[in-house]
């Protein structure tokens, strides 16, 4: 939902001012960029248009986004935004762009009736994609976010491209993901299957470049890849995460940005496994990144222990689905059981959180997929043999790409937010017992109560700005 937002501002358009009349945040989970209406439109600007802010310390995709734009001038106003050029609003730098009309995949996946057959909107998709491979454009950010679709036209992201060729893959990886969201219960699509198998990730560092089994490649983000490895015999697997160079980017500048990222992200960890907080040990870390093609910059890594088990997004997931298809058939005292046995995961949730929280760290990425849970020996997989999932084991608290160290209660109060939201978009059902991840959080940290009276404030500016919308 937008959020409208009536107080008049400026933009800086070079060293142009320009009224606002009205400024629309587009998406709140998202927080930089807007819909703006311009009083009196100048300098060849339409009287709507969109501004991209850049992110905090996200100075090099800033530059990189600017660039791809520039290479890709030919197709401004077809398959991405026109560029305008650069300004500012609310003193950081932006983007000015073309209103952006659709709905994005992830919200067209979700509703009841599509407007669109699937098989034209893969064929859109083939055509937007064939577009960006024609300039050797490749996307490094896929996700159903990332795209928009309008009456037969795809809108692309360009945060994050790199410049090279893989069309197909890039189609067959998001129409996999459309219809993973449409059809929850429908088998692994054979065509995501293929795409992965004929995806070639960047070189690996020269370290595991011969061991025996090789890595396997589980996840690619922006960016980091997530492989699976094993650590000084085939017998102990181990979890690698790679943070590949990026091309784009000034040599230097990568090194640098790469190297300070890795080490924050090690140092929590390290920090964290020496405060007793469950998260996975540490095992290597090489932040020069030797080991690339031709022996040279390969991107820095680290080795952390392998967690067996499920993410909590998953088991929530699975629960909500199966409490659906069988309420018809259970007594209250059944419900009432369930309900108990997520009301304890989310206790020790909640636990998880406080002694991160304690330890003086703050996550940064709160969701249920960033928290894993690791079963008992001798745990089963389901309750009663009934289906419903088992949520007996240790909460692991994973993916410290965005953690810092931070004594402050407002960091505190966020990271509960940002679970909290998180929760609520994705596991409706789960949402009311959310006071239960509270108690948990109450009684693993003694400083609960300050961060959980901040907490307060953050929830109100929140609804301050659904309101507005």
């Amino acid at each position: 939902m937008d959020l409208m937002l009536q107080a008049q501002v400026t933009i800086y358009f070079g060293d142009k001012c320009i009224t606002v009349t009205s400024h629309t945040l587009l998406n709140k989970l998202r927080p930089t960029v807007y819909r703006l209406k311009l009083k009196e439109p100048h300098f060849g600007l339409p009287e709507t248009v969109i501004v991209k802010q850049q992110k905090n310390e996200r100075e090099a995709e800033f530059c990189n986004e600017i660039s791809a734009f520039m290479k890709l001038q030919k197709l401004q106003g077809t398959v991405i935004p026109t560029l305008f050029g650069e300004g500012s609003f609310n003193g950081c730098r932006a983007l000015i762009l073309s209103e952006i009309k659709g709905v994005t995949l992830r919200d067209l996946a979700k509703l009841v009736e599509l407007s669109v057959e699937e098989e034209h909107l893969e064929i859109s998709l083939e055509k937007a994609f064939k577009e960006l491979c024609k300039f050797g454009a490749e996307h490094y950010d896929l996700n159903l976010g990332n795209c928009m679709y309008d009456n037969g036209q795809v809108v692309i992201d360009l945060e994050e491209v790199e410049f090279h060729d893989r069309q197909q893959a890039w189609v067959g990886y998001l129409m996999s993901r459309f219809r993973d969201v449409r059809y929850p219960r429908r088998p692994p699509s054979p065509v995501f299957s293929l795409t992965m198998e004929e995806y070639k990730p960047p070189p690996l560092p020269s370290p595991f470049n011969n061991t025996n089994p090789p890595p396997i490649l589980l996840t690619q983000g922006a960016e980091a890849h997530l492989y699976k490895t094993t650590s000084l015999n085939p017998s102990i697997p181990a979890a690698l995460k790679i943070r590949p160079s990026k091309p784009y980017r000034h040599p230097i500048l990568d090194r640098r940005l790469t190297r300070q990222r890795i080490i924050s992200e090690a140092r929590c960890i390290a920090k964290l496994v020496r405060e007793g907080v469950s998260v996975p040990a540490l095992l290597a870390l090489d932040w020069e990144g030797h080991g690339g093609e031709e022996g040279g910059w390969g991107g820095a890594w680290l080795m952390m222990e392998w967690i067996d088990g499920p993410v909590v997004r998953v088991v929530l997931e699975q629960w909500e689905a199966w409490m659906k298809q069988n309420q018809g058939s259970l007594d209250p005292a059944q419900i009432e059981n369930e309900e108990a046995r997520v009301r304890g995961l989310l206790r020790k949730m909640g636990a998880a959180i406080g002694i991160l929280h304690k330890a003086g760290v703050v996550h940064g990425d709160l969701t249920t997929s960033n928290l894993m849970l690791r079963p008992f020996a001798d745990a089963s997989g389901a309750v009663d043999g009934a289906g419903s999932p088992s949520m007996e084991g240790d909460v692991v608290l994973i993916d410290f790409g965005l953690a810092s160290q931070s004594n402050q209660d407002e960091d505190r109060a966020v990271d509960l937010y940002v679970l909290e939201r998180a929760i609520g978009s994705t596991h409706p059902r789960s949402e009311p017992l959310f006071e239960e991840l509270i108690l948990g959080y109450r009684g693993s940290y003694k400083g609960a109560p300050s961060a959980l009276k901040r907490l307060e404030d953050v929830r109100l500016r929140g609804r301050k700005r659904s309101m507005l919308g």
